[in-house]
């Protein structure tokens, strides 16, 4: 889509006039496309969702969850969203500054007391993020695209599953909301009214019920933690 259509779009999503544009320009995103829009008097982010996306995304639970995280503070302000093809729009987090596995080690304190916010919220999620189902889902969808999978992956596939569900009878799962996609750059640290700094934990795709461990080990594993900052956890 060129950059005339995506503001053509964004105008006609938000009912604004297009000569209240002042740029357009591509920012990162993983699985989906994103745009920061500034106009006359604020800026947004516009994602595009991708078409990969959109098959192992329930769009209506991403919506639901996103605003519940936005109405405590934990989210970007949702301004615009499309359950039927994933389509967002955000306001932007003034001043952002994106945390990466490299800096996210400066800001720990307002990453736990963030995760200890979405954890202890008792917002309403409607889901529950289920990792067997999860894996059915993603393993349904390769094995669709005719992807060839060596055999060696069957017997690991096994271990793995064994194991989990022996730490299920074990230990049981306590279910709370989850974000279930702790890589580092989801944690945005921005300008905020009350506060000079404050961070955000954003793009609630995958979120859901889980247990909260699920979103600790997530946070481990994405930014390679040291095993002596996984120990003061």
């Amino acid at each position: 889509m060129s950059y005339k259509n995506i503001i053509s779009a964004f105008c006609h999503l938000i009912n604004i006039d297009e000569k209240s544009i002042l740029s357009c320009d591509r920012i990162g995103g993983m699985t989906n496309t994103n745009y920061l829009i500034t106009t006359k008097n604020e800026r947004f982010v516009f994602r595009v969702s991708g078409k990969t996306s959109n098959q192992i995304i329930n769009r209506k639970n991403e919506h639901n969850n996103s605003v519940l995280m936005s109405e405590l503070g934990i989210n970007s302000d949702i301004i615009y969203f499309n359950e039927n093809n994933g389509d967002k729009i955000t306001k932007y987090i003034n001043n952002a500054m994106t945390l990466s596995p490299y800096n996210i080690f400066g800001y720990l304190d307002k990453v736990v007391d963030l995760l200890v916010d979405t954890h202890s919220s008792g917002a309403k999620f409607t889901n529950t993020w289920d990792y067997l189902e999860e894996y059915k889902l993603y393993k349904k969808i390769v094995l669709d695209s005719d992807v060839v999978i060596d055999d060696k992956y069957y017997h690991f596939e096994s271990k793995i599953l064994g194991l989990y569900r022996r730490l299920f009878a074990d230990l049981g799962i306590n279910l709370f909301p989850c974000h279930n996609d702790l890589v580092a750059e989801n944690f945005v640290l921005g300008d905020d009214i009350l506060i000079s700094q404050k961070l955000y934990l954003i793009d609630w795709e995958y979120s859901g019920l889980n247990d909260p461990m699920w979103d600790i080990a997530s946070l481990f594993e994405e930014s390679n933690f040291p095993k002596h900052i996984e120990r003061k956890f």
